[in-house]
């Protein structure tokens, strides 16, 4: 793949430009690649594997700390130092690394991922991502297949509403048992 190519196959995600290059430079050079984040890092992953061609043994998402808080804006890192240090020495051997973020609603915005979403929608959703860490990719997908139900043509709020209570649900679901097996 050129670097033309992998360009154009990343230009649809929104910001993590950073974690974007660093993913041509090991796609192109068969590097190992750790991004290092939460469900970004999954998102890039599957993104690298699918579109860039990566072997998937190369491309490794890795959370920030055992309850994934850890540097997030609106959430709280449980972990103990003792348990971020553990966490640490446990991680995968890997050529690179790179931090990933969840990008800004205008990034978002920007690559067109919130196309067909009414403002009242658009605002629920940065109210959930604020409270929770949830994906507004998976958010907004799911709201587009609950829309395409209805007959709608837009994702409105209803719609948004629906999709972000099945993502708290899991992340509530996820976090418990996290939590059980900590």
């Amino acid at each position: 793949m050129t670097a033309m190519e992998a360009s154009n196959a990343l230009a649809a995600l929104a910001g993590n430009e950073t974690a974007k290059r660093a993913l041509q430079v090991a796609a192109a050079g068969g590097h190992t690649i750790m991004l290092i984040g939460n469900g970004v890092a999954t998102e890039l992953r599957a993104l690298a594997i699918e579109k860039l061609g990566m072997d998937p043994e190369k491309v490794i998402a890795w959370p920030p700390c055992p309850c994934g808080n850890f540097g997030h804006k609106h959430l709280a890192c449980r972990c103990t130092y003792a348990k971020i240090r553990a966490h640490v020495a446990k991680a995968p051997a890997a050529e690179m690394a790179v931090e990933t973020f969840e990008p800004s609603m205008e990034e978002y915005r920007r690559v067109g991922a919130l196309r067909h979403v009414d403002q009242d929608a658009v605002e629920l959703l940065d109210m959930a991502r604020q409270q929770r860490y949830l994906s507004v990719t998976k958010m907004v997908s799911i709201a587009r297949t609950i829309a395409k139900l209805d007959g709608a043509e837009t994702v409105r709020v209803e719609h948004m509403s629906e999709a972000i209570q099945g993502g708290l649900t899991l992340a509530i679901y996820m976090q418990g048992a996290a939590t059980a097996t900590a």
